[in-house]
């Protein structure tokens, strides 16, 4: 794959480099996509870019308290090719504090003084206790500035919402999978009932209890076709309030999903029409969350400095490079007790994004949209 991307708009061109978007004028890039960029003029933008992003004091920390979840979603990617979900079974040796004592660690090391944390599952809610625990330890050693949660929505009730205060965990990713009737044939209880209704509910409880919810909109070849009567829907039972934003997010193939369609043209084009779509009802929306170049995830490179940016780790004690290869067998990198195993790297370290050749596409549809954004409506995500 080339590292650099370009397209030219009607207005402006946009140029993509290694993770990084630059606007330039329209005629800097030619109609085929090339760009008259001198190549030290883009490694000067990246290196004025990067430090940007390495004056964060943060260490991103993904905590998968474990993998269980209450609902069946056909494509998920945690879902092996028998069926079956991780297995994460609780090292009774490594105690949470010790968990919070790597992670300080680590983060003074990389030049953090605080961290931001990710709850992910399986589904988190049903582990909120543990998340409770997890939380009270790295506060002895380090301030969480800032929690997030990603969760079907199903589980948030009061109760949980009790919790989720007490750890400040204020910003809640909630995930819809097009119009009510396509979601429901994606996202059903285990018990095979649909989840959209419940979802909007749960979404209206947070809104009002004062957390910010993202919604994740998964889009594949039949999603993308319902996505206008979702926003509608959406407007209709929740308008258009200051905390909520939308995007839209390509599923990727996994062991028990495929969809050869997305590779197409039409599909890229419906996919930036479904951002257009919903900037002109008025809704707000943030950038695709899918990246090709994951600082968390990037490849250790010693001889040139590159650690991750981030640790994503399991109840059980276990580093992972990836939430895509979090609690799968033999894909940790590392545990708690002795850091990071450079020997595991080359069998084990997965890296998430379109860095993978099969998945350019990838790369092609969310550049495109933000250049749309910002050549149609002046947007900058």
């Amino acid at each position: 794959m080339g590292e650099v991307w370009a397209k030219r708009g009607n207005r402006i061109s946009l140029v993509e480099h290694k993770g990084n978007y630059f606007i330039v004028p329209r005629l800097l890039v030619t109609a085929n996509g090339g760009t008259c960029l001198r190549p030290w003029v883009l490694d000067r933008l990246l290196s004025m870019s990067q430090l940007k992003k390495d004056s964060d004091d943060a260490l991103s920390v993904t905590y998968h308290p474990g993998f269980a979840c209450n609902l069946t979603c056909s494509y998920c990617y945690q879902v092996d090719s028998s069926g079956l979900r991780p297995q994460n079974k609780r090292d009774k040796a490594i105690t949470t504090e010790q968990m919070a004592r790597f992670l300080a660690g680590y983060a003074r090391d990389m030049g953090k003084s605080e961290f931001s944390v990710t709850y992910l599952g399986g589904e988190p809610l049903l582990y909120i206790k543990d998340i409770l625990d997890f939380h009270r330890c790295l506060t002895k050693f380090m301030p969480v500035n800032g929690s997030f949660l990603v969760t079907n929505g199903v589980l948030v009730n009061e109760e949980n919402i009790k919790y989720l205060k007490i750890i400040d965990c204020y910003t809640i990713q909630i995930t819809i999978d097009g119009a009510e009737d396509v979601h429901n044939m994606y996202r059903k209880t285990k018990s095979g009932w649909g989840s959209y209704r419940k979802i909007i509910d749960s979404i209206l409880l947070l809104l009002q209890e004062g957390f910010y919810v993202s919604i994740r909109v998964n889009v594949t070849s039949v999603s993308i076709n319902s996505i206008e009567s979702l926003l509608d829907d959406l407007y209709i039972n929740i308008g258009h309030p200051n905390n909520m934003s939308i995007y839209f997010a390509l599923i990727d193939n996994t062991n028990m999903y495929h969809d050869s369609i997305k590779e197409s043209n039409e599909y890229i084009d419906k996919y930036v029409n479904a951002y257009r779509v919903a900037v002109k009802k008025g809704f707000k929306i943030s950038r695709p969350g899918h990246s090709g170049y994951c600082s968390t995830c990037r490849t250790p490179r010693s001889e040139l400095g590159y650690q991750p940016e981030g640790v994503v780790l399991t109840s059980s004690g276990k580093l992972y490079s990836c939430w895509d290869s979090a609690g799968q067998q033999s894909m940790e990198v590392g545990n708690v007790i002795d850091g990071y195993n450079p020997a595991a790297y080359e069998k084990s370290w997965v890296q998430c994004g379109y860095l993978d050749c099969n998945k350019l596409s990838q790369r092609e549809a969310i550049n495109s949209v933000i250049l749309m954004l910002k050549d149609e409506f002046n947007m900058i995500l």
